[in-house]
């Protein structure tokens, strides 16, 4: 208990069920060091790169690595992603499929809030908590009837502010209409089979951590997830160097009581490293619509599979599969689907798609 092993080097260190709660490791070298089941609650890991330990146990190391041939995979009709979608479900138990629809092929499975849009991005991201903050004060009367932090950030994100949520569907009718939606390029479809221990609940603790950890400032971002000097050199424009670990694990913790007052001081910092599905209250017309859900991380930016195995190869995750919408065939498909009731009026409910789809019809 309180070991300090700040500094040291503890290159594949056998640490499995160690108990080490409150031990320091500041800047320590973590690569390879085994922490699975061991107890890190309130351990100092900053500057400590701790992505680079094995946190997972064997257990958990489920990784599902595609099976299926995504390379040829092409949706040109309804029927097609019917198809392909009873193949990944035969292929898979113990999941959940989830979809996102794109309309170009060239976007990347990365959240609004941390993409490249030229010199927004870093202000964008530096100030993701200073943000919600700025629209509820702004807007009081919007948020008064929120009570956590997740239906904050899902309130702010309806409303076009730039987050960490990626929005995701349990309907893959739903992907494919976004796929189409613009007949410019060609359309890609992502398919997710998700363990059911990463889907979470819209009031679990774990995805109430994450909410919160979002509202920090990125200097406590940064000194919880480990990033060493060297790191930011690299990340950031102007980076902080010298944060305290405590302090920013206790802001993180007041956050949290703020929501639920009986949350008990147990966070594990390896929930930090995974990419989780929230599945939200059906608070929106729009959510309810579309069987929404999102992915969201604390510390990746990126979601495609291959991009959260970089950082820890050992790390339980999702499988991931990819297919192409032709740009051809972009109207017959949007065409079928009308025929299923998936048009934007049913997708985006409100009396001005209604408007729309009445004017466009009477126009015919």
């Amino acid at each position: 208990v309180r070991a300090d092993l700040s500094q040291a080097d503890l290159t594949n260190v056998n640490f499995a069920n160690a108990y080490l709660p409150n031990a320091r490791l500041s800047s320590a070298t973590l690569d390879g060091t085994n922490l699975t089941s061991a107890t890190l609650t309130g351990v100092d890991l900053s500057w400590s790169r701790p992505w680079k330990a094995k946190l997972y146990p064997d257990s958990e190391l489920e990784t599902l690595q595609p099976t299926l041939a995504n390379h040829d995979k092409r949706v040109e009709c309804v029927a097609d992603l019917t198809r392909i979608c009873t193949e990944i479900e035969a292929h898979h138990s113990n999941c959940i499929l989830y979809f996102r629809g794109e309309h170009s092929d060239t976007w990347q499975l990365q959240p609004s809030v941390m993409r490249n849009t030229q010199m927004a991005e870093p202000v964008l991201r530096t100030n993701e908590g200073s943000m919600l903050v700025d629209l509820m004060s702004r807007r009081p009367g919007e948020f008064s009837g929120t009570t956590s932090a997740l239906a904050e950030w899902v309130l702010a994100q309806h409303h076009a502010l730039k987050t960490r949520l990626l929005d995701i569907t349990r309907n893959p009718l739903v992907a494919l209409f976004y796929a189409c939606e613009l007949n410019d390029n060609k359309g890609r479809i992502h398919a997710l089979s998700v363990p059911k221990e990463l889907v979470k609940p819209f009031n679990s603790d774990t995805i109430s951590i994450i909410a919160n950890f979002a509202k920090l400032s990125r200097v406590e971002q940064n000194c919880l997830l480990g990033w060493t000097g060297e790191d930011l050199q690299e990340r950031e424009p102007e980076p902080p160097y010298h944060y305290s670990y405590t302090d920013a694990m206790n802001h993180l913790y007041q956050l949290i009581a703020q929501e639920n007052s009986s949350f008990k001081e147990r966070i594990d910092p390896r929930d930090f490293y995974r990419v989780f599905v929230v599945e939200p209250q059906q608070s929106f017309e729009r959510i309810r619509a579309q069987s929404g859900a999102f992915l969201v991380s604390a510390f990746h930016e990126r979601f495609e599979q291959n991009e959260v195995l970089k950082w820890n190869p050992g790390i339980p995750v999702y499988s991931h599969y990819t297919f192409k919408v032709p740009v051809d065939k972009k109207q017959h498909i949007l065409d079928e689907l009308r025929l299923l009731n998936i048009t934007q009026e049913s997708l985006f409910p409100s009396i001005d798609e209604a408007a729309k789809a009445i004017t466009q019809a009477y126009s015919k």
